[in-house]
């Protein structure tokens, strides 16, 4: 599995795929050494979409078949998932309507906060949860240490924008 595939440089990546996906099945490890790998083997990538990277090659793309698609999970699932891992109900549902309060307003065009939607992940969602169920944060502390924190390390600026609408919200 090669994970973030649009990260490295496209030239390489579509020289070592071609390589390693089309017979004979040959890379060249260190530049000298051939590996061959199996031909019955898997080979499977994970690619960003929907952010800036760049996109994939489409005769590299089309090596890859099927393409599975992963969606976002829904609330039910979402709260489910931080339910499993430790947090209370309650506050897995504070918590998880905070995050998409903050993914919209990053994603709005007042607050111009969209390069900062790439930090906001869910596990930041399952770190508030602890702060509040285990650390004895109240959850206003913990929002804002979890997730205005992590906006503030790129953009201060629509850190502060976002805290001053959520906070008392």
């Amino acid at each position: 599995i090669e994970e973030e595939f649009d990260l490295p440089d496209p030239a390489v990546n579509k020289g070592v795929f071609n390589q390693i996906t089309e017979f004979p099945y040959i890379a060249m490890e260190g530049g000298y050494k051939p590996v061959k790998r199996h031909p019955l083997s898997v080979v499977a990538i994970t690619f960003n979409v929907g952010d800036q990277s760049g996109q994939m090659d489409p005769a590299l793309a089309s090596r890859f078949t099927p393409s599975i698609r992963f969606t976002d999970p829904d609330e039910s699932d979402f709260l489910n998932r931080l339910i499993i891992s430790g947090a209370k109900k309650e506050t897995a549902t504070f918590v998880y309507h905070k995050y998409l309060r903050i993914l919209e307003l990053l994603k709005d065009p007042d607050v111009n906060g969209e390069e900062c939607l790439e930090y906001i992940v869910p596990r930041l969602c399952l770190d508030a949860c602890n702060l509040i169920d285990n650390d004895g944060y109240n959850s206003v502390e913990a929002i804002e240490d979890c997730f205005i924190g992590k906006i503030a390390e790129l953009r201060p600026d629509i850190a502060d924008v976002i805290w001053t609408i959520i906070q008392f919200e």
